[in-house]
């Protein structure tokens, strides 16, 4: 597997996968190394990072990059004591429930066996998120869109039209024609003969809010504060800050 940091990808193929025979097949794991490799029929799944963990269930697979704060408690002792296997109770009854207890950076994956569906998920900046693209049935993702498991790599002129206009390439858009990226706070589900379907799981919610410009500048000054202290904790802790 590469060294990338925080590498998450793989191509899901239901036609040619077998939950029943998913015990046959080698998965390999590293807890040195935090990586997760599998390579079967229909299914491939290669994750590396320092901020990675995962749970191979019966019901399923889960596999989660980044360490996002949980606000339930009961919830968050359950995930210190299991792991990413706490959640997927929650994930097979209100998945949108258990997104919006997250806080922080993260990108989420599962797959229910019984159902064949495979889910995708970004926090609410999407920024480890994932790109995807749907090929005859068969569909691939990875943080990157260069980094999708596919053959193909046409350029899109429209993105490129985008990125020479705004300067980015506003999503789902991406350089790559056909492949789409996940937005900010959006949930992607698929089984094979449906379409996949995207929905947001998280809204910003603008309530305005009367107070003197002191008490806003005080505010602002904390807030930044903050979210540096929090970014300079994160790095002493090994994980992967913005700035690369």
């Amino acid at each position: 597997m590469s060294a990338l940091r925080n590498r998450l990808r793989g191509r899901f193929d239901p036609k040619r996968f077998d939950a029943a025979r998913f015990g046959e097949y080698a998965v390999s794991m590293s807890s040195a190394v935090q990586a997760l490799q599998i390579d079967q029929p229909g299914l491939l799944l290669e994750a590396q990072g320092p901020a990675l963990s995962h749970a191979v269930l019966p019901e399923g697979i889960v596999v989660l990059q980044g360490k996002p704060a949980i606000r339930d408690g009961a919830l968050a002792a359950a995930f210190a004591a299991q792991g990413v296997a706490a959640l997927w109770p929650s994930l097979a009854r209100d998945p949108d429930a258990l997104l919006n207890q997250f806080q922080g950076r993260f990108a989420l994956l599962w797959l229910d066996f019984a159902s064949a569906r495979l889910q995708l998920a970004s926090d609410r900046f999407n920024t480890l998120g994932f790109c995807w693209a749907l090929d005859e049935g068969v569909l691939s993702f990875a943080n990157r869109a260069d980094a999708l498991p596919r053959d193909s790599r046409a350029v899109d002129p429209q993105a490129v039209f985008d990125y020479l206009y705004f300067h980015i390439i506003p999503s789902p858009r991406t350089i790559f024609a056909d492949v789409q990226r996940l937005e900010p706070g959006s949930r992607l589900s698929w089984h094979f003969g449906n379409q996949p379907r995207t929905q947001a799981w998280w809204r910003p919610q603008f309530s305005p809010q009367h107070a003197s410009f002191e008490s806003l500048k005080q505010e602002f000054r904390s807030l930044v504060r903050g979210a540096v202290a929090d970014e300079a904790q994160i790095v002493r802790r090994g994980q992967p800050g913005l700035c690369k």
